[in-house]
């Protein structure tokens, strides 16, 4: 079971470097095949292609793309934005 630990960091790395490949050009369709996988079952791997993805759009100017996509954590309940929003409006200048 050992040698599984070494196996997923070796997809993990691939994972991330055609990652960072499909941002730039298309990937064939083994490449694409195995980032399929990997992103389906590795959590680590989803998150890395996330920020990367981010990184490359704030880069290009446009992020509003990503953030919209990203609502995967825990948001404020409607109650907390209002409390914060009175706070703000509240405060001196």
């Amino acid at each position: 079971m050992k040698w599984l630990g070494s196996v997923n960091f070796l997809s993990c790395k691939r994972y991330s470097a055609l990652a960072s490949k499909q941002l730039d050009s298309e990937l064939g369709f083994s490449e694409r095949l195995f980032f399929r996988v990997h992103h389906a079952i590795c959590l680590v791997c989803r998150r890395f292609n996330r920020q990367i993805r981010m990184i490359d759009q704030a880069a290009h100017g446009d992020l509003t793309q990503v953030v919209a996509e990203d609502h995967t954590g825990p948001c404020l309940s409607p109650t907390c934005r209002e409390k914060i929003s009175k706070a703000l409006d509240s405060s001196p200048r």
